[in-house]
């Protein structure tokens, strides 16, 4: 049994708060859901979390990731801001030792059709995870219910996304490699550093 617990105070009190309730899994935001901006996790934290997790069997973690990214954007300036956003996401993930990240792939209005839309997906996902390694953390998609029309379309979508890395992210529909054409993924790439603990 699992439930979403928060971090405030410290990152471990999440598994503290988890055991509290008798869950033996659970999920977390890695940063605030609603901001774009996010700090990387304190080392220290993490370490203790791991520490929790390890002695109180709490397995698996999961974070959700943040609301504000939409991988299937057709505007190209709130596209490259979700991708940068979602490699962060990634990246504290494997920091933190989840093994699941969670995903709402997004809405895809404005595209030609709903392919339009996963191709974006797909490609976005292969460049927010260039120069990661998965680390053990499993993407899912979480799909949206089939009268949203203007979402990405959940036949396309199984309950896993993979395990993203450099060389081989595993995505929702197509190839990886192939961007959509109203955008150019190269032009996308690296992403702004991080903002550190301070």
């Amino acid at each position: 049994m699992g439930l979403h617990t928060s971090t405030a105070g410290a990152l471990e009190n999440s598994a503290v708060e988890a055991v509290r309730v008798g869950a033996n899994c659970f999920e977390i935001f890695s940063s605030s859901p609603r901001m774009w901006r996010a700090l990387t996790p304190d080392p220290t934290r993490v370490a203790k979390l791991r520490e929790l997790r390890a002695k109180l069997d709490l397995y698996p973690l999961v974070i959700h990731t943040n609301y504000l990214i939409n991988l299937a954007s057709s505007d190209e300036a709130l596209l490259r801001q979700s991708i940068e956003a979602f490699h962060g996401e990634l990246d504290r993930a494997a920091i933190i030792g989840a093994e699941f990240l969670v995903l709402h792939p997004g809405n895809a209005k404005g595209h030609a059709n709903p392919e339009a839309g996963l191709d974006t997906i797909a490609a976005a996902v292969a460049v927010a995870a260039r120069g990661l390694e998965s680390r053990g953390v499993t993407l899912l998609l979480k799909t949206p219910p089939a009268r949203r029309t203007n979402s990405a379309p959940s036949s396309a979508n199984s309950p896993s996304c993979g395990k993203a890395s450099r060389d081989s992210p595993s995505c929702p529909s197509g190839s990886a490699s192939t961007p959509a054409t109203h955008w150019r993924p190269a032009t996308m790439w690296p992403p702004p550093p991080v903002s550190k603990v301070g």
